[in-house]
């Protein structure tokens, strides 16, 4: 069993950013002016979803853990842009999915597949949402890029805790070659 998670866990693949990429994303959102209403999210709880899975029981989590490994070369993801969705969330992505993001999140929508759970129909949208309620956001017309180096890739568990929103359950290092 994994430690520290309730009987149902509410579980996603992410690509959780290092110190450096986490920082250069704080500096961007800091330099914009962000309306009262707006709820920024904190410097930790940045990252991409791959896959929002949902809610399982904790005696699956173990099989889970196990079944999500796929093998991948460590790859760079460029954020670029700056988006406003559905009028009010704020988000930066890449102007240019890499192939390399595409795959691994293909990869893992199969191994999902095989773990007879979830997969969404959504087409992808890779993103890190930088805040929520945030209507009219006048946006910058250009921002500097940041270089995202992926070298893995993590299953987390929401846990509803303002204070300590996400939680590690598993990570998945990148193959070195």
């Amino acid at each position: 069993m994994i430690k520290g998670v309730d009987t149902m866990a509410r579980i996603f693949l992410a690509l959780w950013p290092d110190e450096q990429t986490v920082a250069a994303i704080e500096q961007v959102a800091n330099a914009m002016s962000w309306p009262t209403s707006s709820h920024r999210y904190k410097p930790e709880d940045y990252h991409l979803t791959l896959h929002f899975i949902g809610e399982v029981t904790e005696d699956r989590l173990q099989a889970i853990e196990y079944s999500l490994e796929v093998d991948f070369e460590p790859f760079n993801i460029t954020l670029d842009a700056l988006r406003v969705w559905s009028s009010t969330i704020v988000v930066m992505v890449p102007e240019q999915i890499p192939p390399e993001l595409s795959q691994l999140h293909d990869r893992l929508a199969s191994r999902l597949v095989k773990a007879k759970l979830p997969v969404s129909e959504h087409a992808f949208s890779p993103h890190v949402t930088l805040a929520r309620h945030a209507p009219h956001m006048l946006l910058p017309t250009t921002v500097m890029p940041i270089i995202w180096r992926i070298n893995g890739y993590a299953l987390m568990a929401s846990t509803g805790d303002p204070a300590a929103r996400y939680k590690l359950l598993a990570q998945y290092p990148a193959t070195a070659h």
